[in-house]
């Protein structure tokens, strides 16, 4: 707001500075914040008959906004609850039965693959997983080789755990692609990718032998986990809008392809940040579920799936901060433009460590309130 008129209130309500920009004072912006909120739920609407169940899937790795969670990460450090199978279960459960989810993901390490390579995996101080050390030299990618299985025996306890605990329900491991695994075993702890750029096209026949022996890893990851009892994996590729389109083709699209043939009794779902218009090609390839861009427009999703695989979220986790009933209005609106087919409502992240509970708990409720059970 500068320090013209703008229609919607008056000029002694702005204190102008030196430089000529407006300060707004909190009393007109609760004048707008209450405007707003009263036109929203004068809007707010509810749909008439969904053509298809949609349940909640909140494929969410630690709830730090509840406040019991909270309490055990004071007196816990990360790693401790990473390697506590009896805590890191209890603060996913604890939260998936408060909400009444339909299911949930194991606080199991996202990079656990990267075991099989040699590598040490474990959860920083800000909570985020990480090796402990990065591949240095195009030699030292050449001789790697799988290691035996054992090593993924915490992350299994793991998963073993939440089982007990989750009542039945269903259970969804994460795991990032061969692509970003690739990127953390070069970079190591690094907060930017040089390395991995170089390696890419400055070496390109070893980016591939690494990028294969990611893929090995993941595949021999994924046929345990099938066997320990998961019929869902969620394979995430975040740092695909690294590169473009045509580089993914080379780097990223091959190697998903192969994973999911490779394993084929189990129940993919991707997510792949600007590769949306993929779909149709992993389809074809055998997957079973899409995860979608927060960006991308639903007529995209449509045109590439035909509705003929399911749809995979994903609601913009900052919406979690609106008033109650913008989020239920919110949540009428994205199953209306996302779920005329088989449809999955999950968060498009983590939410925000300050998310007041209640809103959680609104927005499984908006869900579950459109839900029609076939």
């Amino acid at each position: 707001i500068g320090d013209r008129g703008s229609g919607i209130g008056d000029r002694d309500r702005i204190n102008k500075t030196k430089i000529g920009c407006g300060r707004v004072q909190m009393k007109y912006v609760e004048w707008i914040c209450c405007t707003l909120t009263g036109q929203l739920d004068f809007l707010c609407f509810m749909l008439d008959d969904p053509s298809r169940s949609i349940p909640v899937w909140f494929a969410d790795l630690v709830a730090l906004w509840n406040p019991k969670v909270r309490s055990i990460l004071d007196a816990q450090s990360w790693e401790d609850i990473y390697t506590d199978p009896n805590i890191a279960s209890r603060i996913v459960c604890e939260t998936a039965h408060e909400l009444a989810l339909d299911a949930l993901t194991p606080f199991s390490h996202p990079l656990a693959a990267a075991a099989l390579l040699g590598s040490t995996l474990r959860f920083g101080t800000d909570g985020a997983p990480a090796l402990e050390e990065h591949l240095h030299s195009p030699a030292q990618i050449r001789s790697l080789g799988l290691r035996s299985t054992e090593v993924l025996h915490h992350d299994l306890s793991l998963i073993k755990a939440c089982q007990d605990l989750s009542n039945q329900k269903t259970i969804m491991v994460r795991h990032l692609g061969p692509f970003s695994l690739t990127g953390h075993l070069i970079e190591g702890l690094a907060l930017w990718q040089p390395r991995f750029r170089a390696l890419m096209f400055q070496y390109p026949a070893e980016a591939r032998t690494l990028l294969a022996r990611s893929s090995e890893a993941i595949i021999a990851w994924a046929k345990l986990i099938k066997n320990s009892g998961v019929e869902y994996v969620y394979i995430e590729e975040p740092w695909a809008n690294l590169i473009g389109p045509e580089d993914q083709a080379v780097f990223i699209v091959p190697w998903l392809e192969n994973i999911v043939k490779q394993v084929p009794d189990i129940k993919f779902i991707l997510k792949a940040p600007g590769m949306d218009g993929e779909i149709t090609r992993f389809k074809k390839a055998g997957v079973w579920g899409w995860f979608p861009d927060l960006h991308t427009n639903a007529a995209l999703i449509r045109e590439q799936s035909h509705w003929s695989l399911p749809i995979v979220g994903p609601f913009d986790a900052g919406r979690l901060l609106s008033p109650l009933p913008v989020i239920h209005q919110s949540v009428g609106r994205f199953i209306e433009l996302f779920g005329p087919g088989d449809f999955i409502v999950s968060l498009s992240s983590v939410p925000l460590p300050h998310s007041d509970i209640r809103h959680l708990r609104a927005f499984v409720d908006a869900v579950k309130s459109f839900q029609v059970n076939s």
